[in-house]
């Protein structure tokens, strides 16, 4: 698999399973919610809380892999690696709308982007610099 085949991939399946380094080396693993990011044509993103472990984890090592998977968990699959960059509120508000409004329209815009400061949310953008799977079975 290469660059552009795995954020085809992605792009058709937001179910990820995002992973960071803990302190000690093991791994914190996440399901999420994760998107091609339309900034970068070599990147993914996701959201987060500032609070979250994963954005500790990711201040100190920023290395982080996200899993791609389809909705029935079997079959093809896709994973990506990078490097994380965090953005904030406010300048991150644009990219929340992308990743959420996947889900739908947000009928109360207002009041979402309400939820995303009270919910101190952040977005994770991951510039990739290797993909997979590489080789099967």
């Amino acid at each position: 698999m290469d660059l552009e085949e795995a954020l085809a991939f992605a792009a058709g399946h937001r179910r990820a399973v995002v992973s960071t380094f803990r302190a000690d080396g093991r791994p914190q693993m996440s399901p999420m919610t994760a998107v091609v990011d339309p900034g970068n044509p070599a990147g993914v993103m996701f959201t987060t809380r500032a609070p979250s472990m994963k954005v500790k984890n990711l201040t100190r090592d920023p290395r982080v892999s996200v899993l791609f998977l389809r909705d029935e968990f079997v079959g093809e699959w896709a994973i990506v690696e990078g490097s994380a960059r965090i953005t904030t509120l406010p300048d991150c508000m644009d990219d929340l709308h992308t990743i959420f409004s996947g889900n739908g329209p947000i009928a109360d815009l207002d009041g979402w982007r309400a939820k995303m400061i009270a919910d101190q949310r952040v977005v994770v953008h991951v510039d990739i610099d290797r993909v997979g799977p590489n080789r099967r079975g």
